[in-house]
């Protein structure tokens, strides 16, 4: 590792094939073309070796998104949670500007060993996403493209 640089994990999406739609939305919005959709065989994929983990593919569309990291202070990669935060915090008054739910966009601080906490804020994310509707979804889309 070179001086003053900080080297991080991708994070790769998981595609739940059970909620997958195919529209291809992901797809079209990837900077990295890591994502396939195969109508014919009705399946969604990411080739791991192509994908950043910069998380295009899930926020936009997107019913509802959960960003969850390390409690502030207590982060290995020194100050990332912070800038995070300060990301997460300008999006959401960006959705308020654009009449957007920004219940829609959670910030939750979990360590490895909050499992209980962790699937409660799930649970809290699928009543969310139960509620959010097409146009809202379309409403989003437009907004942010």
């Amino acid at each position: 590792m070179a001086r003053g640089s900080v080297k991080a994990e991708a994070i790769t999406p998981i595609v739940n094939m059970e909620n997958c739609t195919l529209c291809g939305l992901c797809a079209r919005v990837c900077p990295y073309s890591a994502i396939t959709v195969d109508k014919k065989l009705k399946k969604t994929g990411v080739v791991e070796a192509a994908c950043a983990g910069c998380g295009t593919c899930s926020a936009r569309g997107a019913a509802a998104v959960l960003v969850a990291g390390c409690h502030l202070g207590d982060c290995h990669y020194i100050n990332a949670n912070y800038q995070t935060k300060r990301r997460v915090e300008k999006l959401w008054k960006k959705m308020e500007r654009l009449g957007l739910d920004e219940n829609r966009l959670q910030l939750a601080w979990i360590t490895a060993a909050e499992g209980e906490k962790l699937a409660s804020k799930i649970k809290e994310m699928q009543s969310i996403v139960d509620k959010v509707g097409k146009e809202e979804i379309e409403k989003t889309i437009a907004a942010f493209s």
